[in-house]
């Protein structure tokens, strides 16, 4: 049986690095999140449209998927000693006709 590990969740405000109007319809925006110190088995990113951000006004019908991640490896030597961080990446996709303003992130790590 697999164990299941969460990790979050991110909350990722799109109008600090795309200004007020957030993450419009078909565009992309990346999310980086880390380091941890181990990555074993599988990685699953999600993410989900918040209907109720910070400020509490409600965001119009909104879809948003991962259309991309990866795990990076950043390995540091120490002497005789190397140690590993790791990055994930994700790249989400808004698929409706409204802007995205904020979205959660998670990360599932799936061990075997």
């Amino acid at each position: 049986m697999a164990t299941i590990q969460m990790s979050g969740p991110y909350y990722y405000d799109v109008t600090q690095w795309l200004g007020a109007g957030g993450l419009p319809s078909r565009q992309t925006v990346n999310f980086w999140v880390g380091s941890f110190d181990q990555v074993n088995g599988c990685v699953v990113v999600t993410g989900t449209p918040d209907t109720l951000p910070p400020s509490g006004t409600a965001q119009a019908r909104t879809a948003l998927w991962v259309q991309d991640m990866s795990v990076e490896n950043v390995p540091t030597v120490h002497g005789d000693l190397t140690t590993h961080e790791f990055y994930i990446w994700a790249t989400y996709f808004n698929s409706s006709a409204n802007s995205i303003r904020y979205f959660t992130a998670w990360i599932a790590f799936i061990i075997p």
